[in-house]
């Protein structure tokens, strides 16, 4: 696989790269924590302070050969809270 930044060409041989403990090459975690504010006088919030929590999983497959990425299973877990209307 070639990567090009600017006119700097770098050639990476995927199928190389050293596995962790689980047999990954790379795993990656992220988190958005939403900044708060307290009430105003009309004791409303802010809007980031009323969404839901949510949390997805994404499973791929790199072909270390090509360079490919295919997603093979996408997992999505939502906590509304109380639902007014569930359906």
């Amino acid at each position: 696989m070639t990567v090009e930044d600017g006119e700097t060409q770098r050639t990476l041989v995927l199928s190389g790269l050293p596995l962790d403990p689980y047999g990954y090459v790379v795993t990656a975690e992220a988190t958005f924590d939403p900044p708060t504010s307290p009430l105003d006088e009309n004791v409303r919030v802010c809007p980031m302070q009323c969404s839901a929590s949510a949390r997805t999983w994404r499973r791929i497959e790199v072909d270390t050969e090509l360079g490919t990425v295919r997603v093979l299973k996408i997992t999505a877990a939502h906590d509304v809270g109380r639902a007014i209307n569930p359906t």
